[in-house]
């Protein structure tokens, strides 16, 4: 569990140890970032790592229980980093993101166009070879009918 709550950690971690939550098997490691200012109205104790410490370390955690461990946490190593990195990043994803929905987008409507016109297009060469008479005589239309079947057709 990663605890970096800005001087909430002293009343937050006075109550999960009345709850009991502070165990091995409810939370098996703790990292914990402690700061010199907070509420500390139930905690009685100071505003140090140690102190976190000590009070997990006493914890009822029943007959054989273990108390959680603890581990000091120093999160503040972005300072030290680019500060316009994150959003440049975040920016870089967004503009990834959108150009490949508009790839997509464009994909499919470019597959639907071709679909289109040559839909189109056998429907105009249909109609050009078949202007001017019947379907039913024209032999694409005949469907079934093999040279076979003519001859029984005019044998009767």
């Amino acid at each position: 569990m990663k605890v970096d709550i800005e001087g909430a950690e002293y009343e937050t971690v006075f109550n999960m140890l009345q709850k009991k939550a502070l165990c091995q098997g409810t939370v098996d490691e703790a990292f914990f970032e402690s700061h010199a200012w907070g509420d500390v109205t139930n905690w009685q104790d100071d505003r140090t790592f140690a102190a976190l410490q000590k009070h997990i370390a006493a914890a009822d955690c029943g007959l054989g229980g273990k108390p959680t461990k603890v581990t000091d946490l120093d999160d503040e190593t972005f300072k030290n980093d680019d500060p316009q990195a994150e959003w440049k990043a975040a920016e870089a994803k967004a503009i990834q993101i959108e150009v490949l929905t508009a790839m997509r987008e464009k994909g499919i409507m470019f597959v639907i166009m071709i679909l289109a016109s040559l839909a189109a297009f056998f429907m105009i060469k249909g109609y050009q070879n078949y202007a001017g008479e019947s379907l039913l005589n024209k032999d694409s239309f005949n469907l079934g009918r093999t040279k076979a079947f003519e001859a029984t057709q005019d044998a009767k």
